[in-house]
C-alpha cells in the first residue's frame, strides 16, 4: 500500500468506524433499561475495537481504541496461544508458545489487552527501530522524517546449524 492509502484508510475509514462504535456504544448505555430483557451492562465493561482487513494498521491505538486485524482478532478465539514454529526441509518444530488464557476468566480478562498488545504485535515490533532521518536538497527547507528499520536481520531470520531449520 502506498502512503497515500494508508493515510486515506485511516482517516476515512477508521474515523468513520471510531464515531459509529463511540455512537452505536452511548446508545446501548442510554437505552439498557430498553433492553434489559436481553442483556444488561451492570458490572460489565464495553470494549471497544475497530476490526479491519488491512493486517498493516495492526497494533494501531487511535483515540484510546484498538485498531486490529480480522485474522489477529479471531485468532484469539479460535486458539488460546501464540505459537513460534521453526520451519526445516521437511519438518517443523515448536519453538516458543506465549498462552493467550487457560480459563474462561482469563479469556474475559485477556481479551482488552490483548487487543491493545497483541504478542505477534509485541514480538515484530520488537525487532524493528524508529529511526529519525532528514533530507537536504540544494535551495530547499531540510525534511525530517521517520523510518522504520529492522533492528538486526539475525534477529528475523536465524539459522540453526545442527538441524538446518530456520526460525521466524
Amino acid at each position: 500500500m502506498y502512503n497515500r492509502d494508508n493515510y486515506r484508510i485511516l482517516n476515512d475509514d477508521v474515523i468513520k468506524a471510531l464515531k459509529q462504535l463511540n455512537t452505536k456504544c452511548q446508545f446501548l448505555i442510554d437505552n439498557q433499561e430498553h433492553f434489559k430483557e436481553i442483556y444488561s451492562l451492570q458490572d460489565r465493561k464495553i470494549i471497544k475495537v475497530v476490526i479491519l482487513n488491512y493486517p498493516v494498521f495492526t497494533g494501531a491505538v487511535v483515540e484510546g481504541i484498538p485498531v486490529i486485524d480480522i485474522n489477529l482478532f479471531l485468532s484469539y478465539f479460535q486458539s488460546c496461544k501464540m505459537t513460534t514454529r521453526a520451519f526445516g526441509i521437511d519438518d517443523m518444530e515448536e519453538v516458543e508458545t506465549v498462552p493467550y488464557y487457560t480459563t474462561e476468566d482469563e479469556f474475559c480478562n485477556n481479551l482488552e489487552s490483548y487487543l491493545k498488545e497483541s504478542p505477534i504485535v509485541k514480538m515484530y515490533s520488537e525487532q524493528l527501530e524508529i529511526v529519525e532521518c532528514s533530507y537536504k536538497l540544494d535551495g530547499l527547507p531540510k525534511i525530517f522524517f521517520r523510518d522504520i528499520n529492522p533492528i538486526d536481520t539475525k534477529s528475523t531470520l536465524v539459522e540453526n546449524e545442527d538441524t538446518s531449520k530456520t526460525t521466524l
